[in-house]
């Protein structure tokens, strides 16, 4: 009877560690250390002022890492680029 799943010898079977996990959604504190941004920073890129997307459900607000990780893969400029001089 075999014991386990295994890949080939070249292979082998992988597995899920902890660093490959990821939170379903982060809290503005979490994304804006995550951006590596100040809080003030991120609620002023954050929709519906900019254009990173968040969830809001009364006091709740939740961003997604999928979502993040797509903003700073985009084109997009930040909310109020080169409007201060």
């Amino acid at each position: 009877m075999p014991t386990a799943i295994r890949g080939t010898h070249d292979q082998p079977y992988p597995t899920m560690t902890t660093d490959t996990a990821r939170p379903l959604a982060l809290r503005p504190r979490e994304a804006a250390r995550l951006l590596n941004i100040s809080e003030r920073k991120l609620w002023s890129l954050s929709q519906p002022r900019g254009v990173i997307p968040c969830k809001r459900d009364g006091g709740v607000v939740l961003y997604r890492p999928d979502d993040l990780d797509a903003w700073l893969r985009s084109d997009t400029p930040e909310a109020g680029e080169g409007s201060e001089q």
